[in-house]
């Protein structure tokens, strides 16, 4: 396989599957009566949210550095346990985990044209997917400049938002914004909002793990697949930890409550409605780095199924150029029929929980891994056993607080083990 991708490719992909729609829609609903509305405790989750990210990203690199394979959480699964939650993780991961992010994040772009019409919305969103697929079919190399320069410009765009209130101190609440941890904060900090807000965060940070899916065509992937995953981590921590402050610094709580459109909120408070109407279209342009990124990994996992299940040769297929062209088609269709028949809604609140559960199971695989001494290639996760600790016991919380407020939520999410255990039967009986 001669056509790889690069270090900054790899870092890249990282960087722009996290970066979404999640930090301009979270702290709408942090900063609610019913919410977490006090600026340390706030700034606090988005810190915990990278902590427990990197933890993460460091246990991921060492479960893939046993199993250096594409296709994340479907080809680990199958490795540590059993093809049935493999299977059951590569379902959720195709449906949920690309092709409902696809879709929510062209959903959310379309939206950011200030366009009213929900029929049209749709139609560019639907647009919006057509248009990288049609990128992602020219291969890795073409993909992967298409990455760097959409990736450069979400990063730019983000930095000139940060920089807002210090360029405009005397129109931003800089003066007047106090980060102080009160009684108050430690009250909020203790109750089921905090956690709450914990599921949001974690939704914006969720896409850490993507260089993982690709790594059977990452370059040196021993060296190359740890710096990608922790660099790309701990700048998006930084970044949302500041982009939220300059939020937070630039618009009342009044003014955030109830927003899913954060970035349009604050840049129209400096410059006007025209200057948010600039600012939308820059944004969804910059989204599509995050529509770029998921075709990238998520027909991996498709490729790597179909090849371990004896599925058509259609969706295992590479071209020449790298491209998984059969797997590419099948996520471009999926996507778009989530796009005609799903909410922003809906597809945010399917996502959360389904993927939290299945990631959780890798991370624990870092333990499995070193009980059976399987050769990690010279990665380790670092201050092992504390991240992958950390990480589990604020995923149970989380899930549990989750399942609690919405039981239904749970069975959904686990009810994919059904289909996969049917695949897994069908698999064995092909073979006999």
């Amino acid at each position: 396989m001669s056509q790889k991708y690069s270090l900054t490719v790899a870092r890249n992909v990282v960087i722009a599957n996290m970066i979404g729609t999640g930090v301009f829609t979270s702290l709408g609903f942090q900063v609610l009566e019913d919410g977490i509305p006090d600026v340390a405790t706030i700034l606090l989750a988005w810190t915990i949210g990278g902590i427990l990210s990197l933890a993460g990203a460091t246990s991921y690199a060492e479960v893939a550095g046993a199993y250096p394979e594409d296709g994340g959480e479907y080809h680990f699964l199958t490795k540590l346990y059993h093809p049935v939650l493999g299977i059951a993780s590569g379902l959720v991961s195709i449906i949920t985990g690309f092709s409902a992010a696809i879709a929510s994040l062209a959903l959310a772009a379309s939206s950011y044209l200030t366009i009213d019409n929900e029929l049209h919305q749709k139609a560019i969103a639907i647009l919006f997917i057509v248009f990288i697929a049609f990128i992602q079919w020219f291969g890795v190399k073409i993909g992967g400049i298409v990455q760097n320069i959409f990736t450069a410009l979400k990063v730019l765009m983000i930095l000139i938002i940060i920089s807002l209130p210090f360029l405009f101190f005397e129109e931003s609440l800089l003066s007047t914004l106090t980060i102080s941890f009160s009684d108050t904060s430690l009250a909020l900090i203790q109750s089921p909002s905090f956690a709450q807000a914990l599921v949001w965060v974690m939704f914006a940070y969720s896409g850490w793990n993507a260089a993982t899916y690709v790594v059977g065509h990452l370059d040196r992937p021993s060296k190359n697949l740890s710096p990608a995953l922790l660099q790309a981590t701990l700048l998006v921590t930084i970044i949302y930890v500041l982009l939220n402050f300059a939020f937070l610094a630039s618009a009342s709580f009044e003014d955030l409550a109830g927003k899913v459109d954060i970035g349009n909120v604050v840049v129209e408070k400096y410059f006007g409605a025209q200057g948010a109407t600039i600012f939308g279209i820059i944004l969804a342009i910059s989204l599509l780095a995050g529509i770029n990124s998921m075709f990238i990994a998520g027909p991996r996992v498709t490729q790597r199924m179909a090849l371990d299940l004896n599925f058509p040769t259609f969706f295992s297929k590479e071209h020449n150029n790298g491209a998984p062209r059969g797997a590419l088609v099948l996520q471009l269709i999926i996507s778009i029929i989530i796009v005609v028949f799903s909410s922003f809604k809906d597809i945010v609140e399917y996502i959360g929980l389904s993927l939290t559960l299945f990631s959780m199971m890798v991370v624990a695989g870092v333990f499995v891994v070193r009980a059976k001494k399987v050769h990690t290639n010279g990665i380790k996760a670092i201050a092992y056993p504390l991240t992958p600790l950390l990480y589990l016991i604020m995923g149970v919380w989380m899930t549990y607080y989750f399942a609690s407020q919405d039981p239904m939520k749970l069975v959904w999410a686990t009810i994919t083990i059904v289909p996969a255990y049917l695949i897994f039967r069908v698999k064995v009986k092909s073979k006999a």
